[in-house]
């Protein structure tokens, strides 16, 4: 066929003619199908955990957590040349046949230890901090995105399960409310997550010429397959996009009498300027389908003021 609109396919014929069978190539359309033995995910979970009172005023929690989802989505194009391309031959050849199945799996793995209390001392009015050890794993991570195969090598998918792109294996939160006296209040939150991962480069080969050097990251899942046909495991390093912010509120009230009062505020975001770069799972963000809408440094330190009057 030809179109207007494809000019790479060649000129539209005259409408009297036919396109030339002998300098035109069988197109082979893309299809996209649901296997006939899809399933919907299903997803297993327990957590337990121990309250323990230190004190009158602080307590010390403790949690895990553990989920095992099985029947995950995966697209897979089940007409690869790894795979033989057996829908490539014919009057009904096929260009990529993609099949959407319920092959992929994960397993998370969480455990929290939590300190929280209320006067524990002098000025601190109450506070909670708390860390999470994660261990997040996955074969696929997939979320419903119909543009992108995220394996290496369709004959190959055991190395397709190891670190999940969700996966922060180090989680750290707490808020701390100090008053000051004279009725000066200082709020603090702070948040931590380490890196995410990312998977590792074989380097170039016959295959994929262009593929990073080895042990460099890879662009996409082809530069994982090796030169003899090895595929290295996914998600093996870490991104640069640890997270780090500290946010401060400030304010104090004054009384006007009548249960009048007013109270500016000072409130300070990122407060050490941490750069908490936005490292996206993919090298663009035009078909990006893990909610990355932007890239590069994240957000500056920035302040703001504000007046609160109650009456």
């Amino acid at each position: 066929f030809r179109s207007s609109d494809t000019p790479f396919l060649g000129p539209v014929p005259a409408i009297d003619e036919q396109v030339d069978p002998t300098t035109a190539s069988v197109f082979q359309p893309g299809v996209t199908v649901i296997d006939q033995d899809f399933e919907l995910p299903r997803t297993w979970s327990f957590s337990a955990g121990i309250d323990r009172a230190l004190s009158d005023n602080v307590a010390v929690t403790f949690n895990y957590q553990h989920a095992r989802t099985d029947n995950l989505f995966r697209a897979i194009d089940r007409n690869a040349p790894q795979l033989g391309s057996p829908f490539t031959t014919g009057d009904n050849a096929l260009g990529a046949l993609t099949v959407i199945e319920s092959s992929a799996r994960s397993r998370y793995n969480g455990i929290t230890v939590g300190l929280k209390g209320r006067e524990a001392a002098a000025g601190l009015l109450t506070f909670e901090a708390n860390y999470t050890l994660a261990f997040d794993r996955s074969d696929d991570d997939n979320e419903r995105d119909p543009f992108t195969f995220f394996y290496a090598d369709p004959s190959q998918l055991e190395p397709e399960y190891g670190w999940s792109i969700r996966d922060r294996r180090h989680r750290a939160n707490g808020y701390f409310l100090f008053d000051l006296g004279n009725d000066l209040f200082v709020n603090n939150i702070i948040r931590f997550q380490s890196a995410s991962p990312a998977s590792e480069s074989c380097g170039p080969h016959d295959g994929n010429p262009f593929a990073p050097p080895a042990g460099e990251r890879a662009v996409a899942p082809a530069d994982r397959t090796c030169a003899d046909g090895s595929v290295l495991q996914r998600n093996t390093i870490r991104r640069d996009n640890e997270f780090f912010t500290w946010d401060i509120r400030v304010s104090k009230e004054f009384e006007f009498g009548n249960g009048r009062t007013i109270e500016p505020i000072l409130e300070v975001f990122n407060l050490t300027g941490a750069d908490n770069n936005l490292d996206t799972s993919q090298s663009g963000l035009l078909f990006n389908f893990d909610g990355t809408i932007r890239s590069g440094l994240g957000d500056t330190r920035r302040a703001q003021l504000g007046v609160r009057f109650r009456f």
